[in-house]
């Protein structure tokens, strides 16, 4: 065990991905907070939250590449602080500027320190595990964190959501300047130039491939699950269904990520990929030409549940193909990216083409990915028939 592994460095791991991905729990109140609270249009509310997206992308795209290079130890802390400050900020402040300037800033802060934390869980000894203990974290985090918000807006303003995900920044702040681990960079060993180019070489092109897959499902799971209560609501069905679906997501998401633990030396990676961009496809059918409440409810509650389970292999692939952890580092940008791109996509095939071409362009999302899957596939068996078998089947304990 190194001191990545240590219970000290896993709560700090665990508490820095659950404040980190704070925006895929809370984005519906945040949105309707800044639309109801401060009479924002939809389409500002919107770009308000996308905004953050951004912020989130570009930190991290701009430290994933650097990840083995420096020592990870004080980044989250940093970043979490600021994001603290700037959402403390964004409860005092007034003007759509200060809101735009304000939700980039908190989106670059979260952006550094979650690409830290999602970098350093790559590096522990056992990075599928370590990914599917904070995301059962997340789970709990999210049930709690939703009960608390909406309770604490419905007793006094949308204002005080920001008061609220100051606090949980603070906490996440506090828990990581204390115990986020000091080992969070390459061993000496591995940091050996490349005898061609003098650098820590590239990415080989099957990190490449994860990196497309993961990206592709993170798009499809957002532009479908953007559209569930919309889709509900346009079949007239009551508000009380409605929201007995969306409850019945969060508790169901608490699911795959004990079962990703449970699977982890039973499953391969590359075919839970497989199968899960599939039933993807297949439960966005459902979501889209449903007629009853049973096969639309279906439909909506698994689609999440899939991109968790799958999402838990893939990283912990992604981390054996490339031990440096920049690729896994690049997570946040590769989440948030689909994140940002799903509803985007999603609206205007929804409004040009009907919610049918939500599942359309998921069917044709799914190909690409299959693809690329298949190609990472034959690139393992090669290398595992080589030099790098621990690529294949390296499981640590």
């Amino acid at each position: 065990m190194t001191n990545l592994d240590t219970k000290g460095a896993r709560t700090a791991l665990i508490v820095g991905h659950a404040a980190g991905m704070i925006d895929m729990v809370s984005l519906p109140i945040w949105v309707g907070g800044l639309v109801g609270g401060y009479g924002y249009s939809s389409a500002q509310a919107g770009g308000l939250v996308t905004t953050f997206l951004i912020g989130v992308v570009i930190a991290s795209c701009g430290l994933a590449p650097l990840f083995h290079r420096f020592s990870m130890r004080w980044v989250p802390g940093a970043g979490f602080s600021g994001a603290a400050l700037s959402f403390a900020a964004l409860w005092m402040a007034s003007g759509f500027g200060n809101f735009l300037a304000l939700h980039l800033c908190a989106g670059l802060c979260i952006g550094t320190a979650l690409s830290a934390v999602h970098g350093t869980i790559g590096r522990t000894g056992n990075p599928h595990r370590t990914f599917a203990y904070a995301t059962i974290g997340f789970g709990i985090f999210s049930v709690i964190f939703m009960g608390f918000a909406t309770q604490v807006i419905a007793a006094t303003q949308p204002r005080n959501l920001f008061l609220i995900f100051a606090g949980v920044m603070a906490i996440a702040a506090a828990v990581n300047w204390l115990l986020f681990p000091h080992s969070a960079t390459m061993p000496k060993a591995e940091k050996k130039p490349s005898p061609n180019s003098g650098r820590v070489p590239r990415f080989e092109p099957v990190v490449w491939f994860l990196i497309a897959a993961l990206l592709g499902m993170n798009f499809n799971q957002a532009m479908n699950f953007s559209f569930v209560e919309r889709i509900a609501s346009d079949h007239d069905w009551p508000t009380s269904t409605i929201n007995g679906i969306l409850v019945g997501v969060a508790f169901l998401s608490l699911i795959p990520a004990p079962l990703a633990v449970f699977f982890e030396k039973k499953l391969h990676p590359v075919y839970v990929g497989i199968v899960g961009v599939l039933l993807q496809a297949a439960l966005s059918l459902g979501i889209t030409h449903a007629l009853d409440v049973p096969g639309f409810a279906a439909s909506a509650i698994f689609i999440p549940f899939v991109m968790i389970f799958s999402h838990t292999f893939l990283f912990g692939l992604m981390s054996r193909v490339e031990p440096t952890g920049r690729a896994v580092a690049a997570n946040p940008a590769i989440t948030m990216g689909g994140g940002a791109l799903g509803p985007l996509v999603g609206g205007i095939l929804v409004q040009t083409m009907g919610y049918h071409g939500l599942s359309l362009a998921t069917g044709l999302v799914a190909t690409c990915v299959v693809a690329g899957l298949m190609l990472v596939l034959m690139r393992l068996l090669a290398s595992h028939t080589n030099a790098t078998p621990a690529i294949v089947t390296r499981h640590d304990q």
